[in-house]
């Protein structure tokens, strides 16, 4: 009988001592993982809580809100950097062209410089400095976005608008009837609809959007199977006038991450995209 109790007292302790063991190891992989998140400057971690007792899942579920703390701090900054940036070009590049424009298509009325040498070189002034003017513009749709005006609304209504007019590809939609989301409905749907005109733009045929509640946050996926994005370029889609079409203005998806950013949320290339696409675009709102 004692030597029976002893067997069971020796094995309650080694299956205890084993389990330690292994709690701590896993433990020290958490630790390893989240300190190579942030050597990587990747804040987005979010490790898993089962498998911890309450005291570290309380700990693992703040370090997690923590890091999605500083992920939209570094968000907002670099939004708020840019903006300032654009401000001032705006404004110096604004006060040289202009002037210059204004005199070169009162010169061009002149008859004596009609179809002249002095002439034509005066129309490729005038056609520079428009194009300028242009792209300046471009600037200011960066720098005075309009506050957001957040309601609750039907995303899946907004997003069978702008399927309807995307005849040729084809949406797959999971989602629960009734999917609300917190953001302002008119910039959330020009955010959408970027993201899936670059989609169009770049072969896709199919679309998969999935929506999640969790942690009191909503998260739609957006995927798509067109062309993928390459490394070298994902770190710099989001910069702006970063572009690799040759007709694009490359403002897009910046002024769609300003949007977002705007709204209290976070827009990202996710690294790996969901199953059967090649790029999928997750976008983080606060309920």
């Amino acid at each position: 009988m004692e030597t029976a109790l002893v067997i069971a007292i020796v094995v309650i302790v080694a299956g205890f001592v084993g389990w330690t063991v292994f709690h701590q190891q896993l433990l020290s992989t958490r630790a390893y993982l989240m300190r190579e998140a942030l050597r990587n400057k990747d804040f987005s971690f979010h490790m898993p809580t089962n498998g911890l007792l309450q005291g570290e899942r309380d700990m693992q579920k703040l370090l997690n809100d923590l890091g999605h703390e500083i992920q939209k701090q570094v968000d907002q900054n670099e939004v708020e950097s840019w903006q300032k940036l654009t401000r001032v070009l705006t404004h110096e590049i604004m006060n040289d062209v202009t002037p210059i424009s204004s005199i070169c298509q009162s010169l061009m009325k002149r008859p004596e410089l009609q179809n002249t040498s002095t002439g034509e070189g005066l129309k490729a002034i005038a056609a520079t400095s428009d194009h300028l003017i242009s792209f300046v513009d471009s600037y200011r749709k960066l720098a005075q976005l309009q506050k957001p005006q957040k309601t609750i609304f039907d995303i899946l209504k907004t997003i069978e608008e702008i399927a309807s007019v995307y005849s040729d590809i084809t949406f797959d939609i999971d989602a629960p009837q009734g999917a609300m989301i917190n953001a302002d409905t008119n910039l959330m749907r020009h955010v959408i609809t970027n993201i899936v005109k670059n989609a169009h733009e770049a072969g896709a045929t199919k679309i998969g959007l999935r929506y999640q509640e969790k942690d009191n946050h909503t998260t739609l996926l957006i995927s798509n199977n067109g062309q993928p994005i390459s490394s070298v370029n994902a770190g710099e889609i989001f910069t702006p006038f970063f572009t690799t079409k040759s007709t694009g203005s490359g403002i897009g998806l910046s002024l769609s991450r300003q949007i977002i950013v705007s709204q209290g949320g976070r827009l990202v290339l996710r690294k790996k995209a969901e199953p059967n696409y090649g790029v999928t675009f997750e976008i983080i709102l606060p309920q």
